[in-house]
């Protein structure tokens, strides 16, 4: 009589922490990546002004927070809930907390490429237009998590999820679309540059595309 709970206790596991759990992995071999480039930067753009320090630095912190919360929700449920079926019932503090730091994460990126655009193209509605996106994205993730932490124990809010997943797409490919423009409008009557604008442009909409 014990095993169909058990049964799905397992399948639930293999369907849900066992992706967490690769994604753990991978994000702890980037993380080295992440802070080289963050190291890169700091020393190599001191010119930068101060905001743009401390945005950078910001993603930095969150993309550290936001994995060690992976590493919290996958303790909680593999050693605190270890048989327990009624364990994945429930969504932990880490689980909610990581669609919040996530969006933010991705809100200040995209603060970052808006500077960077309008720096190049000094057009402030195409800054506007990235960041237009992002905060439409970031208002489905925040109502995402209040939803989520009056009712951990169901499944989260359609809507949030949805609108949040569908937004991000839409805004992602939009600020690719825009630094495609950017970097095409730069275009020099160097062939060697084009090419590596070319490669940049490629590699912009490419990501954007594999990525959501």
């Amino acid at each position: 009589m014990d095993s169909p709970p058990f049964e799905s206790f397992s399948r639930v596991l293999s369907e849900t922490i066992g992706p967490l759990f690769v994604s753990a992995i991978i994000g702890g071999a980037l993380q080295g990546v992440i802070g080289g480039q963050a190291i890169y930067y700091f020393k190599y753009n001191k010119a930068d002004p101060l905001v743009m320090k401390c945005l950078v630095l910001f993603v930095w912190v969150l993309n550290i927070l936001h994995y060690f919360l992976v590493v919290d929700a996958i303790f909680i449920y593999t050693v605190n809930g270890h048989g327990d079926p009624s364990s994945v019932s429930r969504l932990t503090w880490s689980d909610i907390a990581i669609v919040l730091v996530s969006d933010t994460g991705d809100l200040a990126v995209k603060s970052i490429f808006s500077y960077r655009v309008w720096r190049l193209s000094r057009q402030w509605y195409l800054s506007v237009a990235i960041m237009t996106g992002a905060l439409v994205t970031f208002s489905f993730s925040l109502y995402l998590t209040i939803t989520m932490i009056q009712s951990p124990s169901v499944m989260p809010n359609a809507v949030g999820t949805f609108g949040a997943l569908i937004t991000l797409a839409i805004s992602d490919i939009i600020m690719s679309v825009i630094l495609a423009m950017v970097f095409w409008k730069r275009r020099s009557v160097f062939p060697t540059v084009n090419r590596v604008l070319r490669m940049v442009i490629l590699y912009s909409l490419e990501t954007s595309l594999v990525t959501r």
